[in-house]
């Protein structure tokens, strides 16, 4: 597998969520978040990450909707499905199952949910 690199910004772990990590990536790293995910897709949202898996599985870590995940949470999307595409915005996600479903989640201050 090929590795995920990251730089910028850590502040809230969306880059590497271990709580001794440090807060600004100035140079491209390893994401250590997503040694074990294989992840086919990857989105950024304001203070989190996304990671969609081989397995069409979603997971993310930082802060998500005001919630700290400090490290990579599978998201229970209500239905069994596989994810095919996500993609975030500063503080929501939308994702395209194979099921032809639209699933969004987060904070739909201006409507965008």
């Amino acid at each position: 597998m090929a590795a995920v690199l990251g730089a910028g910004l850590n502040f809230y772990g969306q880059l590497d969520p271990r709580r001794d990590a440090p807060t600004k990536w100035s140079t491209l790293r390893r994401l250590p978040a997503c040694e074990a995910l294989r992840p086919a897709q990857l989105a950024c949202g304001g203070h989190f990450t996304v990671a969609v898996d081989d397995d069409g599985a979603c997971h993310r870590w930082g802060v998500d909707n005001g919630i700290v995940y400090d490290c990579p949470t599978r998201l229970d999307l209500g239905a069994p499905c596989r994810v095919l595409h996500a993609s975030c915005g500063a503080k929501h996600t939308v994702a395209l199952t194979d099921a032809g479903v639209v699933v969004t989640w987060g904070c739909g201050y201006f409507g965008q949910l």
